[in-house]
């Protein structure tokens, strides 16, 4: 989480975010994707925020009743009104740039893993 942070840290500095994050879990199979995840689902949070409202996201995990971990981004931005499919823009009218397969990205990532991703 720090060295996406770190990689994103003009931007977060340009759109006056703020990220928090408590109690997230050590994740050793495939550090590189793991990355990739956080990555896309970070900087979605600070692309698509509301104008002139600095994104506020927040990030933590907690126990499943069958030991498994769920973790939640959250954030103040615009919303999610699509699901995640592969070159489906959620915003194309918008000017957002992107090729609109980072959520895609995220799904595939999660379900590697044994996990899954809803919006």
């Amino acid at each position: 989480m720090q060295n996406v942070i770190s990689e994103l840290r003009n931007v977060i500095d340009k759109t006056q975010g703020e990220i928090k994050s408590s109690g997230l879990p050590e994740i050793y199979r495939n550090p590189k994707y793991i990355h990739l995840l956080f990555h896309h689902l970070i900087s979605n949070a600070l692309k698509f925020c509301k104008n002139d409202t600095p994104p506020r996201i927040s990030i933590n995990s907690q126990r499943t009743v069958d030991h498994q971990w769920q973790i939640s981004v959250k954030d103040n931005g615009i919303g999610i009104e699509k699901t995640f499919k592969p070159f489906e823009k959620l915003n194309p009218k918008d000017g957002y740039n992107g090729t609109g397969m980072g959520l895609t990205i995220c799904r595939k990532i999660a379900e590697d893993h044994s996990g899954t991703i809803i919006a």
